[in-house]
This record gives C-alpha cells, sequence and structure tokens, in this order.
C-alpha cells in the first residue's frame, strides 16, 4: 500500500553518501512515470549514470540539463535526439564493468518490468537494482530469490542487511552509527 515508507527508505539508502560511494561505481534512481514510455526511461536513466560523481540532487539536475542541452560525446546528437536503439548502446557503454545501484521507484506492471530488464545490459555482480511496488505479484515477478521481497515496513538495520545481503555488515554497521 501507498504510504508505508517505501520510497522514503530507498531514497535514505540511495543518498547515502557514504555507503553508496564505497559499493557503487555509478547509482541512478528513476521514477516510473505513468504512461511509461521506455525511451523516457532510458533517457532518464543515461543522463543519470554519466554523471561523473556521486552529487547531491540540486547538482544532477543542473548537471544533467547541461549534459542534455551539449552534444553528446561527439556524435552530434543530443540524449533528447536520442532513440532506443543508441540509449540502449549508450547505456551498455556506461554500464561496462561497473558496480551499480538502480532504483526503480513505483512499477506498476511486470510487463514495465520486463521491458526495462530486457534492454538492461548484463550487470556485475556487485550491481543492484531495487524495485519499489505496491504489488506483490510484480515484486515476485521482478526478484529470482524469495527472500529479497519484504512485504513489510522494514526497521533501518533490516533493510540495510537486505540491501547488501550482509556481505558488508560490519562496515554498515559503522556507518549507521555515523549517519545517526
Amino acid at each position: 500500500m501507498g504510504g508505508i515508507g517505501k520510497t522514503v527508505l530507498v531514497k535514505e539508502v540511495y543518498q547515502s553518501q557514504e555507503l553508496i560511494s564505497c559499493m557503487f561505481d555509478k547509482r541512478a534512481c528513476v521514477i516510473i512515470t505513468r504512461p511509461f514510455v521506455l525511451e523516457e526511461f532510458l533517457k532518464s536513466l543515461v543522463m543519470q549514470l554519466n554523471t561523473k560523481s556521486f552529487l547531491s540532487t540540486q547538482d544532477t539536475e543542473a548537471y544533467n540539463k547541461k549534459e542534455s542541452i551539449d552534444f553528446w560525446r561527439g556524435t552530434g546528437k543530443t540524449i533528447e535526439s536520442m532513440r532506443v536503439e543508441e540509449l540502449i548502446n549508450e547505456l551498455t557503454k556506461l554500464l561496462e564493468r561497473k558496480r551499480c545501484l538502480i532504483v526503480l521507484d513505483d512499477l506498476s506492471s511486470t510487463m514495465e518490468w520486463d521491458l526495462i530488464i530486457r534492454v538492461l545490459p548484463t550487470l556485475e555482480d556487485m550491481s543492484r537494482i531495487i524495485v519499489t511496488t505496491r504489488e506483490e505479484n510484480i515484486a515476485k515477478h521482478c526478484s529470482k530469490k524469495q527472500e529479497n521481497i519484504m512485504l513489510k515496513v522494514l526497521e533501518d538495520n533490516d533493510a540495510l542487511d537486505l540491501f547488501t545481503k550482509k556481505r558488508y555488515l560490519r562496515k554498515l554497521r559503522d556507518l549507521i552509527s555515523i549517519l545517526n
């Protein structure tokens, strides 16, 4: 259901500079819009993954606006003028051999997931995709492992344990104490 803190929890983890910068090379958080348009989704993902460092939200928005005006990597095109195939090719280049965090916020259908996962290149083992949804069947469709699906409100420590699959538990606990 809406309003139980899914997006808030994911955004807190996503915006944790200390946590994210030690675990991921690139990150993006895309709010799934209605109606879902794959091309617009890819444009947002490419712009966010192209940021050179972990910028604040305001800095990222300014950077993305600049990138959307500038010609993309000398191709003579702007991101807005790129089509799905070009965006997929650029996404593949951006994600190659990178540990990435991709957040898909408010996924509302299995069809959206199927379109998205079909165009994403194979990600590195340490990469993570986090999906927030209001529908249990969508969560089950997105995850290969049932243990990754949480249908209740999580405490911060539980969310971080799930997020990292306990691989960096000691480091996370230290970071949690710093963040609190």
